[in-house]
């Protein structure tokens, strides 16, 4: 199974790019032939320090050189400077293809192939100086004076015998077709190429991989792949797919956003530098970067999901909710007000935090006790993906009171008293009189004293029509007067 490590990408569309996936070093990626051998997890001796040998590491799989191909590695060519005789990164069309010994560093004679050859021994009459040197030869004719400068200049480079790993990046521009090579990290050179045209017929479906010989003379000779990217040939598996864009309300976590899709993948930008895990919360508006995986083949294409962060709407400016408070002292908060009666209506709340978090509703919203202080409370209204927090003052007031137009002092339990709705223990300081139609004064009463349908002296008044005087002696001298029928 490979390890997936980043991704580089060729550009595209405002929406699509393409992805180069990068993996590491894994022994079932490769062939080895010759005398080549895995040493640890991530190197290969290509020969052993004796003569006449010959190693070969190729991939497994073809690549598909129409994409990006990116290849991070370290070459050991020994410690002899008199030994041989090099290794060669190379680019082929058959599997386990295998050249000649010696100065041939096993590539000579594999044709197609493009080569860059590190080479460490001098063949007289074949090689164009003493010096170890890097060429990048078709075909495999090393052999051929003239095949080292062919399309770039030969490059003669400090001894590489010298005991030491030296860095080395390839990296191939399936675009743009700019084939380059940096050695010990100095670039030694970048040249227009279209490799799939000029030396394989316009195949882009490409092995590739490093070989290395030894002949009379002879090195330890090694290279250790570190990371390469590349995009199978196989590989076909299809972007997934997403609605764009997709709305939230405060943040979203990537994991939570609609796609349809296997292992998918997120990306901070189009160019796929920066991979971001599933559980990176977004705050802001952004568009982020999707593939899929399947079967170890990641989607080349990278689709554009734009996440559209909606803030919740907290109202500063409260409004006020009137009741009257009688003696229980409670309201009802949908009574209070019909604002709240949409259907997106969620809840109230006792604080803004509560509200705002979704946490700790009042639930006693029919019987919701305010004793005698006003009191503020929050409202939430979903408004599309996101909400609204109304600030509400429950306001208390003194309710207005209801005179009935009857009584019935029969002792029945039912009307045996003229009981005037909100006025006892609200209004302290009324005062109530009862007249009969002659103008006579039979019943004065106050906060304490109700009339049961009885005058001054005790007796029960005859069935009939009587008057009151209510005088509330609030503050705006509030005075009702009506008539009330006694019957029995």
């Amino acid at each position: 199974m490979r390890f997936l490590l980043t991704l580089l990408l060729l550009v595209s569309s405002f929406a699509i790019a393409q992805t180069t996936p990068c993996f590491s070093f894994e022994e079932n990626d490769f062939v080895l032939s010759g005398s080549a051998t895995i040493i640890d997890d991530n190197t290969v001796r290509l020969t052993q320090a004796s003569g006449n040998q010959s190693g070969f590491v190729w991939s497994q799989n073809l690549v598909n050189f129409e994409q990006n191909f990116n290849l991070e590695a370290e070459i050991y060519l020994g410690s002899q400077n008199a030994g041989a005789d090099g290794i060669a990164f190379v680019i082929q069309a058959i599997s386990n293809n295998e050249g000649s010994l010696g100065g041939g560093i096993g590539y000579a004679g594999i044709s197609p192939s493009l080569a860059i050859e590190f080479d460490t021994w001098w063949n007289s009459g074949s090689d164009p100086t003493q010096d170890d040197h890097v060429a990048l030869i078709a075909n495999g004719e090393p052999w051929e004076m003239s095949a080292h400068s062919a399309y770039i200049p030969y490059v003669s480079v400090s001894n590489l015998e010298d005991g030491q790993w030296h860095p080395i990046l390839i990296t191939w521009d399936g675009t743009d077709k700019i084939l380059s090579l940096t050695l010990d990290g100095v670039s030694i050179f970048s040249t227009t190429l279209d490799i799939p045209t000029l030396f394989f017929n316009g195949n882009p479906d490409l092995y590739w991989g490093f070989t290395a010989a030894t002949g009379g003379a002879n090195n330890l000779q090694q290279v250790r792949i570190l990371e390469f990217c590349s995009v199978d040939s196989s590989c076909n598996t299809a972007p997934p797919t997403a609605d764009s864009p997709q709305s939230f309300c405060s943040s979203v976590i990537l994991q939570e956003l609609q796609i349809n899709g296997e292992y998918i993948r997120f990306y901070a930008e189009q160019t796929g530098t920066t991979v971001l895990d599933e559980t990176t919360e977004i705050i802001n508006n952004t568009t982020i970067y999707i593939t899929q995986t399947i079967d170890d083949c990641e989607s080349q294409d990278l689709v554009a999901v734009e996440i559209s962060i909606e803030n919740p709407t907290i109202y500063s400016n409260s409004f006020e909710i009137l009741y009257c408070q009688n003696n229980s002292a409670t309201v009802n908060l949908f009574d209070a007000s019909n604002v709240f009666t949409s259907p997106n209506f969620s809840g109230f709340f006792n604080s803004v935090a509560d509200a705002e978090s979704f946490t700790n509703g009042i639930n006693n919203t029919t019987d919701f006790g305010v004793i005698s202080e006003n009191q503020m409370v929050f409202g939430r209204i979903e408004d599309n993906v996101c909400y609204e927090v109304y600030p509400i003052v429950l306001v208390s007031e003194n309710c207005d009171i209801s005179i009935p137009q009857g009584i019935s002092p029969n002792k029945d339990g039912f009307n045996d008293i003229f009981d005037i709705q909100n006025l006892y223990d609200i209004y302290l300081n009324h005062s109530l009189k009862i007249y009969n139609r002659y103008g006579d004064c039979i019943f004065e009463g106050d906060n304490t004293t109700k009339w049961d349908g009885r005058t001054k002296n005790g007796n029960l008044v005859p069935v009939g029509t009587y008057f009151y005087l209510l005088r509330l002696n609030n503050d705006s001298n509030d005075v009702y007067t009506g008539w009330v029928y006694c019957n029995y």
